[in-house]
């Protein structure tokens, strides 16, 4: 509204000026209803991208009014709470997976279960879901994918077992794998990673896992090589390293222990446990000034490691302190 230099000088009435406002007000109302009618809001996003999964499903033939595989995806830059956040879902039957993913640099976890749902009973699952992640500190919530429901491959026939894996896709392969040694079924996990290995599907991991189904058939020879193949497929594998420092740790080979061990710190340096792990090894190896500085920075981390506080005060024995100040190369 352009005001001029005599309406300033002289004032125009009352009603006049009443009037004026109350045309600027209705035309700012106008206004800002034009603007706010292009936009939507969450919950709209939220509805508008269910139903464009559920059209998706529905494109490839799968009815979603009956039982189907539903997956949930969370992303952090960390494991941990992760881990926490999947035993919440394996109390309430969802099988979990966790990996790391983006080179090492992120963690997803992945929770599945064969369900009945709505757009609408998924939209309220949707935001559980985010609820779910800010209860406990998850960096994302990546959102859900809908598949066929996934046959439990423990009660596949031992003749048909083969045909049965063949027939799956890469995902439901995968986690067909994952949910076998979760329960101990060690021979047929190795089966379905062996095919996933085959199919250059999560290489790393598949191959990792086999080293834990070996080693959990007490095969360690062959576990071991089937965790240095998932170490050198992915250099940021970070379990792979903490597996293969804690066997041979356990197996008195302290050098090869320390490599591993080295490699995660590189990885996660911020480790209180993993420092601990270096402590430990290189007091071993008779290395006590440096077991003596992992072990510190594990207390300086985690006050409440007593595993780390109890090394510390072990090599703070009048004996082992001499020794330290006597060789600091040590």
């Amino acid at each position: 509204m352009q005001i001029i230099l005599r309406d300033l000088l002289y004032p125009p009435s009352i009603p006049f000026l009443r009037s004026i406002i109350l045309t600027m007000l209705i035309v700012g109302f106008v206004l800002h209803g034009h603007a706010q009618s292009g936009h939507q809001s969450n919950s709209e996003i939220r509805a508008s991208r269910i139903d464009s999964i559920f059209s998706k499903a529905e494109s490839d033939s799968l009815r979603t009014s009956g039982v189907l595989r539903y997956d949930y995806y969370f992303s952090n830059a960390t494991p941990g709470q992760l881990k926490k956040m999947s035993e919440k879902f394996e109390r309430d039957s969802f099988e979990t997976i966790i990996l790391q993913t983006n080179e090492g640099r992120e963690w997803r976890m992945t929770i599945m279960k064969n369900e009945i749902h709505s757009r609408q009973s998924m939209l309220r699952t949707d935001k559980k879901m985010r609820s779910m992640a800010y209860q406990f500190i998850i960096d994302r919530y990546d959102g859900f994918m809908i598949s066929k429901p996934l046959q439990n491959p423990l009660n596949v026939s031992e003749d048909s077992f083969g045909s049965f894996i063949n027939s799956l896709d890469n995902e439901a392969l995968f986690t067909s794998a994952n949910y076998l040694i979760s329960h101990a079924a060690y021979d047929r996990a190795m089966l379905a990673y062996q095919e996933s290995i085959n199919r250059h599907f999560k290489e790393d991991t598949s191959q990792y896992q086999m080293g834990n189904a070996l080693v959990a058939k007490n095969k360690l020879v062959k576990g071991i090589e089937r965790w240095e193949t998932a170490r050198n497929l992915n250099p940021k594998y970070l379990d792979a390293y903490l597996k293969l420092g804690k066997i041979f740790f356990e197996n008195s080979h302290f050098n090869r222990a320390l490599y591993n061990f080295e490699k995660a710190d590189a990885i996660d340096s911020d480790n209180d446990q993993i420092l601990y792990q270096l402590s430990e090894t290189l007091y071993k190896l008779g290395r006590y000034n440096a077991s003596y500085q992992y072990a510190e920075r594990a207390v300086r981390l985690n006050h409440k490691n007593v595993f780390a506080k109890s090394m510390v005060d072990i090599l703070d024995q009048p004996d082992l302190k001499k020794l330290r100040k006597q060789f600091p190369q040590m």
